[in-house]
């Protein structure tokens, strides 16, 4: 069975875990990829998103 190594990684969980390990004011522009419903709350923390390899923001 398929599981995830450090507990479940989407939505706001997948969110928290890029704002507990950078300081997104650090970055001059910050680009953001995804391909399913769950990465939706990460792609907004980003400047530049792209969700299926379509540009949504920037």
């Amino acid at each position: 069975m398929f599981g995830y190594s450090y507990g479940d990684c989407s939505g706001a969980t997948k969110s928290n875990r890029v704002l507990a390990q950078f300081d997104l004011q650090d970055f001059v522009k910050v680009y953001a990829y995804g391909d399913t419903e769950e990465d939706k709350p990460m792609l907004e923390l980003a400047d530049v998103s792209y969700y299926q390899w379509q540009k949504l923001t920037g």
